[in-house]
């Protein structure tokens, strides 16, 4: 079984681990821009530019993450991120604008995506599946510590957003990221093998 050649070999896996430092560098830069732009923006125009920033901005980054995620991960890496874009996009539609919080339908969704990630981890043999749920749960439990408690708006925002939004869509990444270096070292050994 020969697996069809994309490139030139090794420059190939040399260039693709250079496309992965850049994207890195990339999006370290952009979070610290996007720092120092939000601390701008809420001494100029107030929070609610930045929360409209983070939520829409967020929902592209995680759009474009889960898509990538989808088209070169392996099965439960298509899985966890469809279920975490599904999520993402319900939440966008269905959340509260009141003030209070996401809203109750926002909780109910985080509730299901826990028990779909908990299944998924389950079912899988890998480790980030469960990181993945275990950083839902925190996100479920910052929802009850927040009714229960009731702390204030941006507080529960970001610790909500954190864990639930870039902390998820991490651990996807990494996952999938992962899924596609062991591809490579189980096609090189085949490759290897085969001559």
């Amino acid at each position: 079984m020969k697996r069809p050649r994309r490139g030139g070999g090794r420059f190939f896996v040399f260039a693709e681990k250079a496309k992965l430092r850049i994207c890195f560098s990339a999006f370290v830069c952009f979070t610290m821009l996007s720092r120092v732009f939000w601390n701008l923006l809420r001494t100029v125009y107030g929070m609610n530019f930045i929360n409209f920033f983070w939520q829409y901005g967020m929902t592209a980054v995680a759009t474009y993450t889960c898509a990538w995620c989808i088209s070169w991960g392996g099965r439960t890496e298509r899985l966890g991120a469809l279920i975490l874009l599904t999520e993402w996009l319900l939440s966008m539609i269905v959340q509260s604008h009141a003030g209070k919080g996401p809203g109750v339908w926002v909780e109910i969704i985080d509730l299901v995506t826990l028990c779909l990630f908990i299944i998924l981890s389950l079912r899988s043999r890998k480790v980030w599946p469960i990181f993945l749920a275990a950083l839902q749960l925190d996100t479920v439990v910052g929802h009850a510590a927040a009714r229960l408690a009731g702390f204030g708006v941006y507080p529960y925002a970001v610790a909500t957003g954190l864990w639930g939004g870039e902390g998820v869509l991490i651990a996807v990444l990494i996952g999938t990221i992962s899924h596609r270096m062991s591809e490579r070292r189980r096609w090189a050994r085949i490759e290897s093998a085969a001559t």
